[in-house]
């Protein structure tokens, strides 16, 4: 009998591995441990010393974010990016409360799962190594999108 396991998402699989390679082996011997294997236990021993065959599964990766939604009814715009929506408060022009004092003034990447990105105006924590790339790619899309305001600056004589 063989137990075929599939492991699916981003890590260090060589450490699911060894983790499970030790699990098993504390299985194993705890089952060694009491009074012998009996006929009920020889199943149970036979699975755990099965082979385990590990296949990471492909991340598909967009290559860029893109919007969802992007229109001049609101300075609100939301999008995707490698699994991940987001959801940023955008502006025409740069602001002392942008991220790096550029057109974003509030950010939130997200999945079902958790927040990987929070900025209000500050930041609420900080960005995870693994993170950084979907985080620069919104970033990327979001400070070189077009204009979508004549004027956001009443003084500005056009």
């Amino acid at each position: 009998m063989q137990v075929s396991v599939k492991i699916s998402g981003i890590g260090n699989h060589k450490d699911v591995i060894n983790d499970l390679a030790k699990f098993i082996y504390t299985i194993k011997q705890g089952i060694k441990d009491h009074s012998g294997l009996n006929e009920i236990h020889k199943p149970v021993y036979s699975v755990l010393s099965a082979e385990i065959h590990f296949t990471p599964e492909k991340i598909e990766t967009d290559k860029e974010a893109k919007f969802t939604e992007f229109s001049n009814k609101s300075q609100w715009v939301t999008g995707f990016c490698d699994g991940y929506n987001f959801e940023a408060k955008l502006f025409d022009v740069g602001s002392p409360f942008g991220i790096k004092k550029g057109r974003v003034s509030k950010l939130h990447i997200y999945n079902e799962d958790k927040d990987i990105v929070r900025y209000d105006r500050g930041w609420d924590g900080k960005i995870a190594k693994e993170h950084r790339p979907i985080y620069n790619k919104v970033m990327k899309l979001l400070e070189n999108s077009p204009k979508r305001f004549e004027s956001e600056n009443p003084n500005d004589p056009q």
